[in-house]
């Protein structure tokens, strides 16, 4: 008895190691961006992925990370099998997926400058067994902080462009009025000054005032 037991012990193992050999080996690839740079809340993150060895998968899971694979790191994670092909989750942040063939893209919205961050693409195979999972070496998403809007200026309409010329023209006028005025003034007082009255006074009978003295016999 003790002979047979070995023997069917012997076999089974012959059977699992014989599975193994024939079996071929898979492999879980996850391709993803090593750098996104953003302006805006909305990001998108493709996450490709090959499985070596095996068909499509008919049911595929994804959780992305922040910073490292952590539990408390998840941010988003959803599931796609052959008849949904897209999923949302209404957290914060938001969460949409969509699934293609050999990838998913996830956009994530409701981002800010603080989220600039290292984000990692986890996928599993969950159908049809074997379950097989992997990770991407992580994208770099930096978000870029806002600037201000600046207004356009504003252009010179035609009657804008009218009343600046007249007004720089009756400016000129002005000017050019002020100097002749003053200048007709200068010239009166030149004349004024260079006029000098050299006669003596008269006296009342018509006869101009002598200054020799006479002398009496």
């Amino acid at each position: 008895m003790s002979i047979m037991k070995h023997l069917g012990h012997f076999a089974a193992l012959f059977l699992c190691l014989l599975e193994v050999l024939i079996t071929p080996g898979l492999a879980f690839q996850v391709l993803q961006p090593r750098r996104i740079l953003v302006d805006s809340h909305n990001v998108t993150l493709e996450c490709e992925y090959n499985i070596i060895g095996d068909g499509p998968p008919g049911q595929i899971g994804i959780a992305i990370y922040k910073g490292e694979l952590k539990a408390d790191t998840e941010i988003c994670a959803m599931s796609f099998n052959t008849t949904v092909n897209h999923f949302e989750r209404k957290t914060a942040p938001n969460c949409l997926g969509q699934s293609r063939n050999g990838s998913v893209s996830v956009t994530l919205s409701g981002l800010n400058t603080s989220d600039s961050d290292l984000y990692i693409c986890h996928m599993e195979k969950i159908h049809p067994p074997p379950y097989i999972e992997s990770k991407g070496n992580g994208t770099c998403i930096f978000i870029t902080p806002e600037m201000p809007e600046i207004k356009a200026c504003q252009q010179f309409t035609q009657s804008f462009m009218i009343v600046l010329v007249i007004a720089a023209l009756f400016m000129f006028y002005s000017i050019f009025i002020t100097c002749i005025h003053w200048k007709l003034i200068k010239n009166r007082e030149e004349q004024s000054n260079e006029y000098v009255n050299m006669e003596p006074p008269k006296h009342s009978s018509g006869r101009r005032r002598g200054n020799h003295v006479g002398y009496r016999m």
